[in-house]
């Protein structure tokens, strides 16, 4: 799946977050930055002490990783990137229902929203060529455009990222 240019996200942006990552039985808890500015998004997970364990940065289509975790991933720089686009970056052009359903064939995906009560509670993507799914749940809207919370469980990869912004 590729990545979608940053400026597609609409609105500049800079989050503080916590995330714990769930992976193989192990639970890793760091803080994060999300930074999105024009046609470029940075990811930066922050160590306990100060400085950065990661870069992630997406300018246009060009991915860069870079920090003392670079290597050491369990997969691509792009899968993560491509995880905060699928938590934070609209699917659908055009107003969102208050209420109800909506799906659309994207990319070899078929992505599918839940919204209630004007906002979003579930994203999903299932891949229509191997049936990989990963499912994205939100907690309460925040003033800013983005979600106090989301959960994002990819069932193929076996791992869950459950982020908080703060």
């Amino acid at each position: 799946m590729p990545l979608d240019p940053p400026a597609l996200a609409g609105a500049d942006f800079l989050w503080r977050q916590r995330i714990e990552l769930e992976y193989r039985g192990r639970t890793r808890v760091f803080d994060a930055a999300l930074e999105k500015r024009g046609d470029r998004m940075v990811l930066v997970g922050l160590a306990p002490i100060g400085g950065s364990l990661l870069t992630l940065e997406l300018e246009g289509d060009r991915v860069t990783a870079r920090g003392p975790m670079a290597d050491s991933l369990p997969f691509s720089a792009r899968y993560l990137l491509l995880d905060v686009q699928r938590c934070y970056f609209p699917v659908f052009a055009g107003p969102a229902p208050s209420d109800g359903v909506r799906t659309i064939r994207r990319g070899g995906e078929l992505v599918t929203e839940v919204w209630g009560d004007g906002r979003l509670l579930v994203r999903s993507f299932l891949s229509l060529a191997d049936e990989r799914r990963t499912r994205i749940a939100y907690g309460r809207s925040r003033v800013d455009g983005g979600y106090e919370s989301v959960v994002l469980t990819d069932e193929s990869r076996g791992y869950r990222l459950s982020i908080t912004t703060r």
